[in-house]
Parts: C-alpha cells; structure tokens; sequence
C-alpha cells in the first residue's frame, strides 16, 4: 500500500487509500475475531479432553485432536455395530 501511495497521482490516490483503510480495518478486525475463537476452540479442546479423561501420549505434552478423535472414531464405529447387532437380535426374537 505504501508503494502505491507513493507512486500514484494524487487524483488516483484519495478512492485507493480511503478503499484500502477500509479494508485493511475490517480484515484486522476480523483477524482478531478468528484468532478469539481459535483460543477459545482449543480451550474447550483441552476441557473436552479432560472430560473424557484422554492423556497424552508418552513424549507429548497435549493430546492432539487426531489422537482424541481417531479413538472417538474407533469407539463410534464399534457402537454402531453393536447397536446394529442387537436391533437385528432383538427383531428376531
């Protein structure tokens, strides 16, 4: 921006700068709101952690999310499928 503003006509200059100000005040505002939710994402990441009482594994300082949720998905899948086998038990009885 400030190579344009430089270099640029002073009748080019004024509707670039003013766009531009513009701009890079709404970018950096909404900057900080997806960083605000990023803490806030791996905050509850760790809380969530802790619920289901998930440890890290050895030489790591946090669980990683595909850690936590390669287990979650081995423990949905193997629910799933018990879930399956005792509706289809129970139909036939």
């Amino acid at each position: 921006m400030e190579k344009v503003c430089c270099t640029s006509s002073e009748e080019h200059l004024q509707p670039f700068n003013e766009k531009m100000d513009k701009f890079l005040c709404k970018a950096k505002t909404e900057l900080e709101a997806q960083e605000t939710r990023l803490s806030e994402t791996q905050k509850t990441f760790l809380e969530l952690t802790v619920f289901f009482s998930v440890k890290p594994k050895a030489g790591e300082k946090e669980v990683s999310p595909n850690a936590f949720f390669s287990v979650w998905h081995e423990f949905s899948t193997d629910f799933k499928d018990l879930w399956k086998k005792e509706n289809k038990a129970i139909v036939q009885e």
